[in-house]
């Protein structure tokens, strides 16, 4: 191959790179609210959710509003925590298993797998 067809195809695949980067880590909204109340009086306005798949979060960020019930579902072969960056790493999820958590103060809270401190995923939450 000549060398102008080879700078092609390098340009194009780093096109296609930064496209699936853009569409993998944008944040996502959460879906419209609707209100309900949990046994513990605290009122959920919307939920939301993160799918775990292929060693990964997603979406990685997600932004959602004060109130939000954000369910992670394990969907990957292996098993997984939803942990906080610092602190007690909770339960281990095995495939097909969820966690819920309610989303009452406004900022960003990064999280990991506590197995696999390389998956890192935030909410944002906001008002």
């Amino acid at each position: 191959m000549n060398k102008k067809v080879l700078v092609i195809i390098a340009a194009i695949v780093v096109v296609v790179l930064i496209a699936v980067g853009v569409l993998v880590f944008l944040p996502k909204k959460a879906s419209a609210p609707s209100k309900t109340t949990t046994s513990t009086g605290a009122v959920i306005v919307a939920t939301a959710s993160v799918n775990i798949k292929d060693m990964a979060f997603s979406p990685a960020t997600i932004t959602v509003k004060k109130g939000t019930k954000i369910t992670w579902t394990n969907q990957d072969s292996v098993s997984h925590t939803v942990s906080p960056i610092v602190g007690d790493p909770g339960e281990t999820l095995a495939n097909g298993k969820t966690k819920s958590l309610i989303f009452a103060q406004v900022g960003k809270f990064p999280y990991h797998c506590n197995l696999h401190p390389e998956m890192i995923g935030y909410v944002v939450v906001t008002e």
